[in-house]
């Protein structure tokens, strides 16, 4: 055993390369799971903070569609005798950075929660001092009618101090407060609590937020078991129109549902990094075998058994992977802490706004990501041991015995490789809703792909063998039949570029397509020439109140020859909460819509509060169809109505139910608006009207005015910051793929230094075998990208029409060729294929022929 842990050892000092480039690997596989896992810990971190910053220990809230009215807590505490019961107003706000002391960043966003401080005992403990109670003096926080706390961390980050004057956003309002105190946490829980938290008075917040008489919700702490069923029984009767009773644990699961997809998809991409990792342990491992055949041939014959050369690649193994998941978990930390800010300013843009701190160690990732990279080395390393263990001391010196087994490998290969891309299919066919399950079949479609891998390098070798001989001549053919010659050492670098490009082909494709089906969208959704809003906080939901009376206003802009309105409230429905969206159009705006089903032939039902139309994300994540009942609950009552058609929309992935204006502002008992849009005459400039609408907007009165041109760039920026994490994954699997190219054709030079020094002897110059080297390393990375370019289509595909659908509900509408991806592909194939192979063919064609020969 000792001898054969020596010879371990001495071939880890004479190729120090490989042991390096496996241990890379397992690192680069490792950190990038890790990195992911971190992202979407801190992201569902978040959510819970958010959750728990506001509710604090509330086990349930009583909501509103969309809000409630506030004697409703009244006739819980008198009628039920409910003490812990405590009013809520929470509104998301951004810091203008115009107006304010600190002048703060423009995109800071600020949690306002309006509270009374003498039921919050029960529920927010963060808030409260030892001493007094409450943490600050109630007189001036209950007396002054635009008093704010801020928790001491963020009153730091912002630069600001008790007295400061802070101006606030609220959707086309600007309002001043004053900071009068600063909250310390009693320790690291609670300052995260506190963190983005603004804080006033329950009549100071419905006085900012515009809601007299309404509430976000109530807070409850009911009892458990059957006298706490029995005590929301009793709330649930007490209800009124819209509103409902729901635990508070289901908001942070209602959250977590929203971006399911999103964080799915990171973890797949991750786990495609890892498995291209492990492509490269197994390729490392396997040329270690390779060069070390006859040394283990020798061992054999001095008396080593085969469990002795087991335990010995194992423990070498398991050395390379210890090391390389420990210099991964340094790694992914680093990661991690970059790509939470990535996957929370996604999140941001298309759910909703949250505010997390560092990003935590978890006990929990670093297993997670430790144990993958073991176990994925020890998977890896079984055919290697399988190839030691087969080695036979009489046939070690025959390269011939390791060309056979190399080719019968590669039918065994391809017969499983065809078995697996079946199963794949049938997998992915059958998964139904089930994304994990889509994604289960998706892997083992690419394993079996990879496993075919080395018969179609071989063919598509076989193929070019001939235009190359008349090309090049001899020195072609001679590249050629290299390369087919390698693949017993080559093909599973080879399969690990494939994989890795067919995945990140397949990304590019589906972005692409994504971006075209995007870009077709808002020129339907699109329809007007200046676009006015109330600021949202997120990119893809406006929710703001703007008076009408303000859009008679601006509608005597000159050259302004048309207005469409619009407004959004998230209302209860027959499946749960959901934005709901009042236009106030014409049937030719309307005719525009994308429809999935239906058509615009529902106008008149629609226009006359008849039908609704829903998104498609909406119908497919509930299961609607057209003559389905949908009923919307309100102040006014419930309203049942019949789905007219599902229309197209990539604005959100868990959907929206449009109605007419009319319609909804008679469930809401208002007027009010969220946006609208104004036609400009053809002899107007845009620009000039632009400059009008904002002359006659009054300093207290914060809109966004954009035109369609801004508008659509904005929509696009967006689009391309959601896909930032998806491309920094695709650069990372790429990296390991290329390190294990890399480290394939320099052992492959090393390997082979005896039969090129052969060439050498009987009369090829230095030069020529330079470039039949570099030819050969052309022609395995031309194959590898050929190969990759069915297989990315194949892989775009499936993302697109099964995978995408789950995790967003959204079809698109087609699927863009991407040339420039395919390529890129091909040529970075060849590229980086001819660079990796560079070195080793420089060293091998200067390389004394004498000494290369000597042991023949």
């Amino acid at each position: 055993m000792l001898a054969l842990l020596s010879s371990a050892a001495r071939h880890a000092r004479r190729r120090p390369g490989g042991a390096l480039l496996a241990i890379l690997g397992v690192a680069l596989g490792v950190a990038v799971v890790l990195g992911i896992d971190l992202a979407n810990a801190a992201s569902l971190r978040a959510m819970e903070l958010s959750v728990e910053r506001a509710a604090g220990r509330a086990t349930h809230s009583v909501v509103g569609s969309p809000d409630v009215d506030e004697r409703l807590l009244r006739t819980l505490r008198a009628d039920l005798g409910l003490r812990a019961a405590a009013p809520v107003v929470e509104r998301d706000v951004a810091l203008s950075p115009a107006e304010s002391t600190a002048a703060p960043a423009p995109d800071e966003v600020l949690r306002l929660l309006g509270l009374d401080p003498f039921c919050e005992a029960p529920f927010r403990p963060y808030l409260a001092s030892a001493e007094s109670g409450f943490a600050v003096d109630l007189d001036r926080f209950l007396a002054s009618p635009d008093a704010v706390l801020l928790g001491a961390e963020t009153a730091r980050r912002l630069g600001v101090e008790v007295g400061a004057r802070l101006d606030l956003r609220l959707g086309a309002e600007r309002r001043s407060v004053e900071l009068i105190g600063v909250l310390e946490p009693r320790d690291g829980f609670d300052a995260e609590l506190l963190r983005g938290l603004m804080l006033c008075d329950i009549a100071t917040a419905q006085e900012l937020t515009g809601s007299l008489g309404r509430l976000t919700r109530i807070d409850l702490v009911l009892d458990d078991g059957p006298a706490g069923e029995a005590q929301r029984a009793q709330v649930e009767a007490l209800l009124g129109p819209g509103e409902r009773i729901e635990s508070t644990g289901a908001r942070v699961g209602t959250l977590a549902r929203l971006t399911r997809g999103f964080r799915l998809n990171l973890q797949a991409l991750s786990l495609l990094a890892l498995v291209v990792g492990g492509f490269l342990v197994f390729n490392a491992l396997s040329f270690a075998v390779v060069e070390r055949r006859e040394e283990l041939g020798l061992l054999r014959t001095l008396g080593a058994t085969r469990a002795q050369v087991s335990v010995a690649i194992l423990i070498e193994t398991g050395l390379l992977a210890g090391v390389g998941v420990v210099l991964g978990l340094v790694l992914g930390t680093a990661l991690g802490a970059g790509l939470v800010h990535l996957v929370l300013r996604t999140i941001n843009d298309l759910y909703f706004s949250l505010e997390v701190g560092a990003s935590t160690l978890a006990p929990g990732s670093l297993g997670k990501a430790a144990v993958l990279g073991l176990v994925t080395s020890m998977v890896a390393v079984l055919a290697p041991l399988r190839e030691a263990l087969r080695i036979e001391p009489h046939r070690a010196l025959q390269r011939s015995s390791l060309e056979q087994r190399a080719q019968s490998r590669a039918r065994l290969g391809l017969v499983l490789g065809a078995v697996l891309l079946i199963l794949g299919a049938a997998v992915i066919a059958a998964a139904g809703r089930s994304i994990q399950i889509s994604y289960a079949g998706l892997f083992a479609g690419l394993v079996g792909a990879a496993l075919i891998a080395p018969r179609a390098t071989d063919l598509l070798l076989g193929l070019a063998e001939g235009p190359l001989a008349r090309l090049l001549g001899g020195t072609g053919r001679m590249a050629a039949r290299g390369a087919r010659r390698s693949l017993s050492r080559t093909s599973v670098a080879v399969a690990a570029l494939s994989v890795a490009l067919a995945a990140s082909l397949g990304v590019a494709v589906l972005v692409t397509s994504f971006r075209a089906t995007v870009v077709t969208w808002l020129d339907s959704a699109l329809v007007g020439d200046v676009f006015v809003t109330s600021p949202s906080l997120t990119a893809t939901r406006t929710t703001g109140s703007i008076d009408p009376s303000l859009v008679e206003r601006l509608e005597r802009t000159p050259g302004i020859v048309g207005t469409q309105t619009f407004r959004g409230r998230v209302l209860q429905t027959s499946v749960g909460r959901v934005q709901v969206i009042g236009v106030g159009i014409d049937r030719a705006r309307f005719e525009r819509y994308l429809f999935a089903e239906g058509s615009a032939a529902i106008w008149d039902d629609f226009a006359a509060g008849r039908a609704c139309v829903v998104t498609e994300p909406l119908a497919f994540h509930h299961g609607l169809s057209l003559g389905d009942e949908f009923e919307i609950e309100s102040p006014g009552g419930a309203l049942t109505l019949p789905i007219g058609a599902v229309t197209r929309d990539y604005a959100s992935d868990s959907g929206v139910v449009v109605v007419h204006l009319e319609l909804l502002n008679g469930l809401l008992e208002d007027e009010r608006l969220s946006s609208f849009t104004f036609e400009v005459a053809q002899d107007a400039s845009v620009d000039a009207v632009i400059a009008g609408l904002r002359e006659r907007l009054a300093p207290d009165e914060d809109l966004q005015i954009r035109s369609n041109r801004s508008l659509r760039a904005e929509t696009l920026r967006v689009f391309d910051r959601t896909f930032a994490v998806t491309s920094v994954l695709r650069a990372l699997t790429l990296v390991v793929a290329l390190v294990g190219v890399f480290s394939a054709l320099s052992a492959l030079g090393l390997d082979a230094r005896r039969e090129l020094a052969t060439l050498r002897a009987v009369g090829m110059t230095p030069g020529q075998l330079w470039r039949t080297l570099s030819t050969q390393h052309a022609l395995l990375g031309a194959a590898a990208g050929l190969y990759a370019i069915p297989l990315g289509y194949a892989l775009a595909w499936c993302m697109v029409a099964v995978i995408n659908r789950q995790a967003f509900g959204w079809t698109l509408l087609d699927l863009e060729p991407a040339y420039g991806a395919v390529a890129t592909a091909v040529v970075g194939s060849v590229v980086v294929a001819v660079l990796a192979g560079a070195w080793p063919a420089r060293r091998v064609s200067r390389s004394s022929v004498v000494e290369a020969l000597r042991d023949e």
